[in-house]
């Protein structure tokens, strides 16, 4: 896939990304910007590995899980693509309805594409896109089925704000069509600690509308390491839904890595 060049001017910049958020499909990435649930419009380095690790609770109504690790593993390869498989070791807490408490669930392998270089990407400006395929797999004790799409982001970093929006539509294992739409906002990129914030709004075939928010930090030890923290909110058909998030960013670079 070839990069969109030669849209400079921010009229034309805008009108590539809107083409390109309103022609994707979407589904939940595999590689995250930790602690949110959306992504950025970058990908890792050809030879590049990055890890993310993060541990949580969730507590919707009287149901109550704990899940350890939630993990994503990114390998940047050539021509600004990168390939991640992640996944959630998932216990339930207290009554469960199922006869399993213990779950590997939101397996997914998916690749990202630079569609276009912007203000994310050293020496670049204005908006940077991205396009991510992602294939739901198989859940182990968890939902048997296939699902999948594609998610467009959108990403434009000023000196005091950089913002991503996440858009499109996804189909899930059970054979539902989800339509989401993300906004984070996050602070200074020079700030150690980087305060940020998430909204998605996300419906669901046949149902209305959920909403969620998440406020979190991130603390930037290096280049290489990075730990975060979230708390989420969401309303959701079947009630209120509260989400406590803690994680961690390792990059592991070699020699050969593009600098």
């Amino acid at each position: 896939m070839k990069y969109i060049r030669g849209a400079h001017r921010p009229l034309a910049s805008l009108a590539l990304a809107c083409a390109t958020l309103l022609g994707a499909t979407w589904a939940p990435p595999a590689h995250a910007l930790r602690p949110h649930d959306g992504t950025d419009a970058d990908v890792a380095e050809p030879g590049a590995l990055q890890i993310e690790a993060g541990v949580g609770r969730i507590r919707q109504g009287t149901d109550r899980s704990f899940y350890a690790p939630d993990f994503a593993a990114t390998f940047g390869l050539d021509g600004d693509t990168e390939v991640a498989l992640g996944g959630r070791l998932t216990r339930q807490l207290g009554d469960s309805a199922g006869p399993y408490r213990t779950s590997l669930s939101d397996t997914e392998l998916a690749v990202k594409h630079l569609l276009r270089k912007g203000s994310l990407q050293d020496g670049g400006s204005g908006l940077s896109v991205a396009l991510e395929c992602a294939l739901a797999l198989p859940e182990v004790h968890g939902e048997h089925g296939y699902g999948g799409g594609c998610t467009t982001a959108v990403s434009n970093r000023w000196d005091a704000l950089t913002l991503h929006l996440n858009g499109g539509l996804a189909r899930t294992r059970v054979h539902t069509t989800v339509r989401t739409l993300g906004l984070i906002a996050e602070g200074p990129d020079d700030w150690t600690l980087r305060p940020a914030l998430e909204l998605v709004a996300e419906r669901e075939t046949g149902g209305g509308w959920s909403n969620s928010a998440l406020i979190g930090a991130t603390y930037k030890v290096s280049d290489e390491l990075s730990f975060d923290a979230g708390v989420r909110h969401a309303r959701t058909g079947d009630g209120s839904l509260n989400e406590l998030r803690l994680g961690l960013t390792w990059n592991l670079r070699w020699k050969n890595a593009k600098d």
